[in-house]
């Protein structure tokens, strides 16, 4: 990740994928509806309130590596 090599730049979480699960929840008829679940968007989440927290006036940005 080049982007922390950069001076000013805070890290404030890295997330590796096992630790943000996806689910596919099937409907009643056994098809998706499409929406995923899991506790992925609740990790997220969290951690973006903590590092807003963490570093006041700060930038949050995301960067998603697709391995």
């Amino acid at each position: 990740m080049d982007i922390v090599i950069k001076n000013g730049v805070w890290v404030g979480h890295l997330l590796s994928g096992y630790s943000l699960p996806m689910e596919v929840p099937p409907q009643g008829n056994g098809k998706s509806s499409g929406e995923i679940g899991g506790m992925w968007k609740h990790s997220i989440k969290v951690s973006y309130e903590a590092t807003k927290a963490a570093f006041p006036g700060g930038e949050v940005i995301a960067h998603l590596d697709q391995k």
